[in-house]
């Protein structure tokens, strides 16, 4: 994908890494993840119900799932645009591409204007490319 970027994996937790131009881990945020906000939201409210998430229709709830839903999918987008633009300015990052990944990422896109590519397995292929120069480097080989 190239660099600069922010990279967001939205699974059990929620977090916005930052490469440079020449692809070094600048640092990151962790957040709780959608699911494990919904999952402490039911376990901390004894009238709450556990509740699949899906986009809502709308961001005022009619009813208790639909509010629930509003919160937690609204959050996480206002939470994603928030801190990119946020690392942007601290990191002077106005052409940094937004890479999202996991397993809400798909969701999350459907609901923002803030992201440049949705890979789902950018995790996966992180470990691969990990495991090739690994491997290959204990041997003295070219990677293929």
């Amino acid at each position: 994908y190239g660099g600069p970027a922010l990279i967001v994996d939205f699974g059990t937790a929620t977090t916005y890494c930052a490469l440079s131009k020449g692809h070094e881990y600048l640092g990151g945020v962790i957040a709780p993840g959608l699911s494990t906000s919904m999952e402490a939201l039911t376990a901390k409210s004894a009238k709450l119900p556990s509740i699949d998430l899906e986009r809502p229709e709308s961001l005022l709830g009619r009813s208790t799932v639909h509010a629930m839903r509003s919160g937690i999918y609204f959050g996480a987008i206002y939470a994603l645009e928030g801190f990119i633009s946020q690392l942007r300015e601290e990191l002077s990052f106005e052409d940094a591409q937004v890479i999202v990944t996991g397993g809400f990422s798909q969701l999350i896109r459907s609901g923002t204007e803030a992201i440049d590519f949705v890979d789902p397995q950018l995790t996966l292929k992180g470990l691969e490319i990990l495991y090739y120069k690994n491997s290959f480097s204990q041997t003295g080989q070219d990677l293929p």
